[in-house]
């Protein structure tokens, strides 16, 4: 039988990953913000979303090698990541 506290980290886990996917993939598009003014006609589509592309590329190159560097490092959030990724390899072991 798999233990509580395994169960509770793997669930844990899953509702924290489902959430941050959805909060990334509901508002961090860059065109949310042109959404009212293209219903509106007040800006074309292709206009929104070339103004989009250049401020997403403007946004990369400038603040690219910060997000790589504060990806890059160890943060409680990777930890958390890899005591889950444990916990299911433990449980799937003890199924075995």
């Amino acid at each position: 039988m798999v233990a509580f506290g395994g169960l509770a980290t793997v669930v844990i886990a899953v509702v924290a990953s489902l959430f941050v996917a959805w909060a990334i993939g509901a508002g961090s598009s860059g065109s949310t913000p042109f959404a009212p003014a293209v219903g509106a006609n007040a800006i074309s589509v292709m206009r929104a979303g070339f103004i989009v592309g250049l401020l997403g590329l403007a946004g990369a190159t400038l603040q690219g090698a910060n997000v790589t560097g504060a990806m890059g490092t160890t943060s409680s959030c990777f930890r958390f990541a890899n005591h889950a990724r444990r916990q299911m390899i433990n449980i799937v072991k003890n199924r075995q």
